[in-house]
């Protein structure tokens, strides 16, 4: 039995088009046992037929501990988890409701630590073996603001300071934690985000920015494959030796380069940039 075969590995957010669902048919491609889960197991079908597929609820206490002791009791430990599931909110700031970003907060931030905390299941097997790696999908919206994208900046902020302090304090035990702070990638986003997009208000400050604010609702031409994504990210996972921070996918070379550009001087071109007549995306 090689070494991928043994692994166990538990992803959320694997609704078929998404970006956990590519990861899910790499590790099984790879040779390991999966556990996929998603909110609605029906959007799960277009996945191979070896991969299990469990509900879950990421907002719901209730049920993220059923699935994690469901996946426990099955297979008896969880080697790798993955935290895919999120969502985005395209907008101005103060065209946003409180209720929105709340609402943004709760899938990527308290989802994600609801399901490490029902991990106190699993993470004893992994003390236990002196093993074992949480991956969590951040964003390089997590690291540069850009206009129209605030919350969806701050909820991944909030989670790249979650994921490096999980990944200390997790250190002395032998668990890795991985933070990968994603550029563009194909996935079912574009489709969501328009599905869910709310228009501005009529006496909205930013009317004349509607262009803008729409054209951030696509990923633009500059995109990795959800295949290449899910490639890259599984063969750091079956290394040796993970590491703790990757950062790639469409434009994610000019968000590292721009992060070296003084703030005033960064907040400033990336207004001028998202803000110009001819909309970027």
């Amino acid at each position: 039995m090689s070494q991928s075969t043994s692994r166990v590995v538990f992803i959320t957010g694997c609704s078929v088009g998404s970006l956990g669902a590519a990861l899910a048919e790499r590790f099984a491609a790879e040779g390991c046992r999966v556990f996929a889960t998603a909110r609605n197991v029906s959007k799960m079908e277009g996945l191979s037929v070896g991969i299990e597929k469990i509900q879950l609820d990421v907002l719901s206490d209730a049920s993220v501990k059923e699935a994690v002791n469901t996946v426990v009791t099955k297979a008896g430990r969880v080697d790798i988890l993955v935290n895919g599931a999120g969502v985005n909110r395209i907008g101005a700031l103060m065209d946003l409701s409180l209720e929105e970003v709340e609402a943004l907060f709760q899938t990527n931030v308290f989802a994600l630590m609801r399901v490490v905390k029902a991990t106190q299941a699993i993470v004893p097997h992994m003390v236990e073996r002196k093993s074992g790696l949480i991956i969590n999908l951040g964003s390089i919206a997590g690291n540069n603001a850009t206009p129209w994208y605030g919350a969806y900046s701050a909820s991944k902020a909030a989670l790249h300071s979650y994921t490096d302090t999980l990944d200390m304090e997790l250190r002395p035990f032998g668990i890795k934690v991985l933070l990968l702070a994603l550029g563009m990638v194909h996935s079912n986003i574009t489709a969501n985000n328009i599905a869910k997009h709310v228009a501005p208000p009529v006496d909205s400050l930013y009317s004349q920015w509607r262009a803008n604010i729409d054209a951030r609702l696509g990923q633009g031409n500059d995109v990795m494959s959800a295949e290449g994504f899910a490639k890259k990210t599984v063969a750091a996972a079956l290394s040796s030796s993970p590491p703790n921070y990757m950062s790639f996918g469409g434009q994610a070379n000019a968000a590292w380069l721009v992060s070296f550009i003084p703030r005033a001087k960064r907040l400033s071109l990336m207004w001028k940039l998202y803000s110009a007549k001819e909309p970027r995306v």
